[in-house]
């Protein structure tokens, strides 16, 4: 059985938490090197509050501001703050769940999303009234002239840790910095999955996606032309978050999950046409259960901040009356700790409650306690996903919706710990 540190238990509860942080190599600033820019090096410095909920940091050109997504009234809001210290300042305040901002070359603007009313919108850095900028879409990324954005089509949709940076039928698309009709890069279905968080190449040649695909246990980020020309695909791996090419064009750094299930920020060579690898992808952070996402550079690639998240749920009883179904009393939590408790399902006879459990930096599990959330114990313990459970009618069974079938979902019965698939293929209809 997993030790209490890591098993669901009832010590405490935690919220969603982020820390952003920021590292500066130890060089000067100048014009663009012959030799690659040393990467940023050093002890990253926490800028966030562990307990505050701040996503999607970019900072400015310069390296002297942050913009993210903080939590304000029950609302994301987009602000800027200095990173020497000093007053921030909010660039929207209409609770409209504004996020992922992204800064023009100059930092004169920012664009962002917004999850409510939709679309994308571009506000002075200064100040002022947001504008539209594309009816539909998120992510946004000027281009390095700042006369075009990149966005993936599809909205927000999830904040979580893990969340995948575009599902299907998301695909990449370009819009002018003023607006206008915009123009699809890629299609759907080509490559396979979702199309989500792009970025430019710093000369502006090409585009760096990430594809999503629930159905398939790997992810993989892809570069194309602006025009849609010449795809070809950099990288594979369990689980990609945003890739972002360094300013001097030689390293392509993204957030992924490592063979043991823990995540850091990693870096890949590439080839001076930005099309190809030279090398194996490194591990450029030390390997920590929070998620690193939105790596963002300064302009002259001597700072790059990106944010550590988690996300813990626990699942909660609450009375009811048994007349008429409602309430009876207050809701006590049934499980606690530093992971994902999800999908309770109680036994046809009552006296057990299955419940998925993913801890940090870990797989989804399947688990089983008491009623009043006592005798925690695992059923699947291993690093394949098992999710949406459900008790058979003899409550001796259990159903589960796994990759364990070669990383293609599949229903499997679980009786004792052991597994028999059931003669259903549902690659394609999870």
């Amino acid at each position: 059985m997993k030790n209490r540190a890591a098993a669901p238990g009832r010590e405490g509860l935690n919220l969603a938490a982020l820390t952003v942080a920021v590292v500066t190599a130890a060089v000067g600033c100048g014009a663009r090197p012959a030799q690659p820019t040393p990467a940023p090096s050093g002890t990253p410095k926490p800028l966030g509050s562990a307990s505050a909920l701040e996503l999607f940091p970019a900072l400015s050109p310069k390296g002297s501001e942050l913009a993210t997504a903080v939590m304000s009234g029950g609302k994301l809001e987009i602000h800027v703050r200095p990173l020497q210290g000093g007053p921030g300042r909010p660039l929207t305040r209409d609770g409209k769940n504004n996020v992922q901002p992204a800064w023009s070359p100059d930092g004169s603007l920012i664009a962002f999303h917004s999850k409510d009313r939709g679309g994308l919108w571009v506000v002075p850095a200064a100040g002022g009234t947001p504008r539209l900028l594309a009816a539909f879409g998120s992510r946004p990324s000027f281009s390095p002239d700042g006369k075009r954005v990149a966005f993936q089509s599809t909205p927000l949709t999830d904040v979580a840790a893990t969340a995948a940076p575009g599902l299907a039928p998301s695909t990449i698309w370009i819009v002018g910095a003023n607006g206008g009709s915009a123009l699809s890069v890629t299609t759907a279905g080509n490559p396979r999955g979702g199309h989500g968080a792009p970025s430019w190449s710093p000369d502006g040649s090409r585009l760096y996606f990430v594809t999503s695909d629930p159905r398939l246990s790997q992810a993989e980020i892809w570069s194309v032309q602006p025009d849609g020309a010449e795809l070809v695909k950099l990288h594979a791996g369990t689980k990609l978050y945003e890739p972002r090419v360094s300013p001097d064009g030689k390293m392509l750094w993204f957030g992924s999950q490592n063979e043991h299930g823990s995540y850091a920020l990693y870096r890949l060579p590439l080839g001076d046409d930005g099309r190809t690898v030279t090398g194996p992808a490194e591990a450029a952070t030390a390997s920590r259960a929070e998620v690193p996402r939105s790596p963002s550079f300064s302009a002259d690639g001597q700072k790059l901040a990106w944010s550590e998240l988690t996300t813990t749920a626990a699942i909660w009883s609450l009375p009811i009356h048994a007349a008429t179904g409602l309430a009876s009393g207050e809701p006590t939590p049934l499980t606690a700790g530093d992971g994902r408790a999800t999908w309770p399902v109680f036994s046809p006879d009552g006296s057990t409650i299955a419940f998925g459990w993913i801890p940090p930096g870990g797989s989804n599990d399947v688990w089983l306690m008491d009623p009043d959330g006592g005798h925690q114990r695992p059923v699947i313990q291993d690093p394949t996903v098992d999710y949406g459970n459900d008790f058979y009618p003899d409550g001796k069974r259990i159903l589960s919706f796994s990759d364990r079938d070669g990383g293609k979902f599949n229903a499997f019965e679980i009786a004792t710990k052991s597994f028999k698939k059931l003669p259903v293929d549902l690659s394609d209809a999870i």
